[in-house]
């Protein structure tokens, strides 16, 4: 259920940036979504009629069970919450940096965060017999998976050049452009988040072992997950501006994250500092076609080198 969940949400990421917003424009998305809530409320309503008649004592008291060392899983769980939101918000600003800051960009890394967790998060319901082992290990493996990136990601914007320069700056190359964007970073990011993502659902299935009742603990842990991922979402952009690495390679034209000298020779020089010219385009754009066709020959126009 937490899975097809999320594939939702991944769904919704897509469809928001991509379609409803230039389409309804922000308020008419914002209805739109109300009256989509509205319909979840009703069938979840008509799925209460056809329950088959089953009678609940709803009368006895509702006490949570208690949970051995709830204290551990629940650090567990908001730790592991507030770690990979400030990863996203890292490479909201990386993307923005590398592809161009817009709503598609915006879109389209939030989106793969979400398909990875969806996937982690199904693939452990595939799994017959889960280890112990598994909940540490995943982790574990996640950290290793982790660390090379951080020593490539000033290059980030030389490949999002080599991507850019793929494609004519026409509006029928709009969807197939942001679509290779979305696969290069799914393909970067799908084991490590996917790791993240398994990490709630095998933390259920060992509560299991030690419960009977699942239900009311799940939803404490999942609380303190969300807890953590509020506090990654406030605080992750002032710990990526004290924490990140000055990098010559990937700066945005007012400064940014970056800073430090940098080598007009270098073999990437020139992509970089067109993407770089790129990497402040008008965020505030209206939200129709117009103005993503205006993002995207911005983004064309501040990327491709010019002929001297």
């Amino acid at each position: 259920m937490y899975g097809f969940n999320t594939a939702g949400a991944f769904v919704g990421a897509l469809a928001g940036g991509f379609v409803l917003v230039p389409l309804l424009g922000l308020d008419g998305v914002v209805y739109a979504m109300g009256c989509v809530n509205l319909v979840a409320a009703a069938i979840f309503a008509q799925l209460d009629r056809h329950a088959g008649g089953i009678e609940l004592d709803l009368t006895a008291p509702s006490t949570a069970e208690p949970v051995a060392r709830f204290a551990a899983w629940a650090s567990v769980s908001l730790l592991a919450g507030f770690a990979m939101m400030v990863l996203q918000t890292t490479f909201n600003r990386v993307g923005a940096l590398a592809f161009g800051a817009s709503q598609f960009t915006f879109a389209s890394i939030v989106a793969v965060f979400v398909a990875c967790i969806a996937v982690g998060s199904l693939a452990v319901s595939a799994i017959g017999n889960i280890p112990r082992s598994l909940v540490v290990g995943s982790q574990w493996l996640l950290v290793l998976l982790l660390f090379p990136l951080y020593l490539v990601m000033e290059d980030a914007g030389y490949w999002a050049h080599v991507i850019r320069a793929l494609f004519y700056p026409i509006d029928q190359a709009f969807y197939a452009y942001h679509l290779v964007n979305f696969e290069a970073v799914f393909l970067v990011l799908f084991v490590p988040i996917g790791l993240s993502g398994a990490l709630l659902p095998l933390l259920f299935h060992e509560l299991r072992r030690e419960v009977r009742e699942l239900g009311a603990v799940a939803g404490r842990l999942y609380a303190w997950n969300t807890f953590g991922s509020l506090l990654g979402a406030l605080f992750g952009r002032l710990l990526v501006a004290l924490l990140a690495r000055p990098s010559p390679r990937l700066s945005d034209r007012h400064g940014g994250t970056c800073g430090g000298r940098f080598d007009p020779d270098g073999p990437r020089a020139a992509a970089n500092v067109a993407v770089c010219s790129s990497g402040h385009l008008d965020s505030h754009t209206r939200g129709d076609r117009a103005s993503a066709r205006v993002v995207w020959r911005k983004t064309f126009c501040g990327a491709l080198p010019r002929s001297r």
